[in-house]
């Protein structure tokens, strides 16, 4: 069964917890140093979490702190992802929103 995921990261941290269901941790997110105006953003699943299959990773960039709850189905940037690892190249912004859908663990 699939969950979705999303972080933001807010504090500037460089990695920070992918949560699922809202507090089950399944893995990190790693934002790189900008290079030339774009980050490279890194999706690392652990204990037994995958990405659902046929799913993808969304990502949106955000100048000022997103309010609400927005579609992930809009975000900008999006990725095939299968397996445990991924990574999408976005452009440097202040903030990032990932989505994922990710099953397998019990």
């Amino acid at each position: 069964m699939g969950a979705e995921g999303r972080i933001d990261n807010l504090d500037g941290s460089l990695t920070t917890t992918l949560h699922a269901f809202q507090s089950e941790e399944v893995g990190t997110v790693t934002f790189s140093a900008p290079v030339p105006s774009f980050v490279a953003i890194e999706i690392e699943l652990t204990d037994g979490w995958t990405f659902a299959p046929d799913s993808i990773v969304a990502v949106q960039d955000y100048a000022t702190a997103p309010s609400g709850n927005p579609s992930s189905g809009l975000f900008d940037h999006k990725v095939d992802a299968s397996g445990t690892t991924v990574m999408i190249e976005v452009p440097e912004s202040a903030y990032n929103r990932v989505h994922a859908v990710v099953g397998g663990a019990d």
